[in-house]
């Protein structure tokens, strides 16, 4: 009886030796699992660390490149402006050095005709008005060409004189009133040299005034009427660039209403002042001032020149 206790008894024992040592492995193996996690978790975290490191540098790499071709355009659209004025001083010194020639060759010929001292004042008109052009008085220019119209409508050199009226205003960038000079000479002598030039010039003008929808019919008559210009070369260009701005600037203005064009931008209104009246205003600024301190006061009750028209 004692033996079988005693063997059952140890039957138990080593029972629970056994049972022992897997709970001791199995701890051990949950401890590994564990860790293992633990590890895997830790790497997981360092590796996306590193991911946010590196799409904070792309980010940054990318607000460079960003700034760069921002002041990369800013600068070329400053060198193109530039470009185009030095461009503008050289057209008005060879149309002054070629109306020169033809003055000097109408000169000949009226000498060889006649003496006849109404051309030689016609003339010295006209060649003031180069003059200042080219010094770029164009302010002063106009107001000559303006006097040589008055004087000798009916001159040959009428038509240029016109133009160079509209060409004084656009340098000055005064384009409302450049608009409105290129259309008079336009439908004055629809037939003359610089007709194409003239509608180039509105285009852009309207351009400068903010109205882009309204220059095109202008860029659109030159290429139509005149395909073998060379404004017609510069119309597409102009029309081409207009269309990339547009397409560029398409997805932020989606769903915008259109903004309303300042007060007073409008192309159509009348100018506000006549030459005379700009010259006097100017020189008025420009004199001295009367005792106790005040300006000379402007001319009031003068009238606007009615040769102007709306279109």
């Amino acid at each position: 009886m004692h033996r079988i206790l005693i063997v059952v008894l140890f039957t138990l024992f080593v029972a629970a030796q056994a049972s022992a040592k897997t709970a001791d492995e199995r701890i051990s193996e949950l401890e590994g699992r564990v860790s293992s996690i633990q590890q895997t978790y830790l790497t997981n975290n360092a590796d996306i660390a590193k991911a946010i490191s590196r799409s904070e540098t792309v980010e940054q790499e990318f607000a460079g490149l960003k700034g760069a071709v921002e002041t990369n355009t800013h600068l070329l659209e400053s060198q193109r402006k530039d470009l185009q004025r030095m461009l503008n001083d050289l057209e008005h010194r060879i149309q002054a050095i070629e109306d020169r020639m033809q003055i000097f060759s109408t000169q000949i010929n009226n000498a060889i005709g006649k003496v006849n001292p109404a051309a030689a004042d016609e003339g010295k008109i006209y060649q003031s008005g180069l003059d200042k052009a080219e010094r770029g008085e164009y302010l002063n220019a106009a107001a000559d060409f303006q006097t040589f119209l008055k004087k000798y409508p009916k001159s040959t050199f009428a038509p240029t004189a016109q133009y160079w009226i509209g060409e004084c205003f656009y340098s000055m960038k005064d384009y409302k009133r450049a608009i409105k000079e290129y259309q008079f000479y336009i439908q004055s002598y629809p037939r003359h040299e610089k007709v194409a030039a003239a509608i180039l010039k509105q285009g852009n003008s309207f351009v400068e005034l903010g109205l882009v929808e309204e220059s095109k019919p202008f860029y659109d008559k030159v290429i139509k009427e005149y395909p073998n210009s060379p404004e017609a070369g510069q119309a597409n260009t102009k029309l081409g660039r207009l269309t990339q701005k547009a397409q560029a600037s398409s997805p932020s203005a989606a769903g915008q209403a259109p903004q309303a064009h300042p007060a007073g931008s409008s192309a159509g209104s009348y100018p506000g002042q006549t030459i005379e009246q700009q010259r006097s205003k100017y020189q008025e600024s420009t004199a001295p001032a009367k005792p106790g301190g005040q300006p000379a006061q402007p001319a009031s009750g003068q009238q606007k020149d009615q040769r102007y028209i709306e279109f």
